[in-house]
């Protein structure tokens, strides 16, 4: 998989945006290869994160409440399965479930909910990154930070647009440690990243942005 990726880009030479001085919620997309990428950035935010994380993982239905469980075992942070209605918790992980794609809305009142949709998504995937990084860039607008990990194919390319012009800001995960270059790939490509980094510095990243008084 990884000899059909888009050839390696150095981070040093690539079309970089300049990363954002503020973090209100984090979304984190990822397809082949990504659950050990997540369980990294997730460890590195630990102790950090007053903020909301999102996460949509390309897995089947009945793989959604194992992987939520298996993310709750690991790490030292709420995490929970989301539901149509839910609101969103700060300092929690919200994984999408297996039917339908995680966005977010807010409730008359002005308070973050989750929405769950299931209409057909750009690039056929279930759930799909892209809708939860579109509601990501609606919802939080500047303060949207969306990570894009390891994954075959475009998902989340479209959202990471929304993110950008939403003036919010995305990181990918590098070429060395993904295990399929596609998904982050796509995004460098498209100048979308403000930052192309390994998993735990990722983390770091997020974590010294997101101290930043602006």
């Amino acid at each position: 998989e990884r000899v059909r990726t888009p050839v390696q880009i150095d981070a040093e030479t690539a079309r970089l945006r300049p990363p954002g001085t503020l973090v209100r919620a984090v979304a984190i997309g990822a397809s082949t290869g990504g659950i050990s990428a997540i369980l990294s950035v997730l460890r590195g935010l630990e102790g950090f994160a007053g903020f909301p994380i999102f996460i949509t993982q390309h897995l089947p239905a009945s793989f959604q409440p194992l992987l939520a469980e298996q993310l709750r075992r690991a790490i030292g942070l709420p995490v929970v399965l989301a539901e149509h209605g839910m609101p969103v918790q700060p300092g929690a992980v919200h994984v999408a479930p297996g039917t339908a794609h995680l966005s977010l809305g807010k409730s008359p009142r002005g308070q973050v909910l989750v929405r769950l949709t299931t209409q057909a998504a750009l690039h056929g995937s279930f759930p799909a990154v892209d809708p939860m990084f579109t509601g990501l860039a609606r919802i939080y607008g500047r303060g949207a930070c969306a990570v894009i990990l390891s994954g075959m194919g475009r998902d989340g390319l479209a959202g990471a647009q929304a993110v950008v012009e939403a003036d919010g800001w995305v990181i990918a995960q590098d070429h060395e440690t993904s295990a399929v270059w596609g998904m982050p790939g796509s995004v460098e490509k498209g100048g979308l990243a403000s930052a192309i980094l390994p998993p735990p510095q990722i983390a770091e990243l997020i974590v010294r942005q997101s101290q930043i008084v602006s």
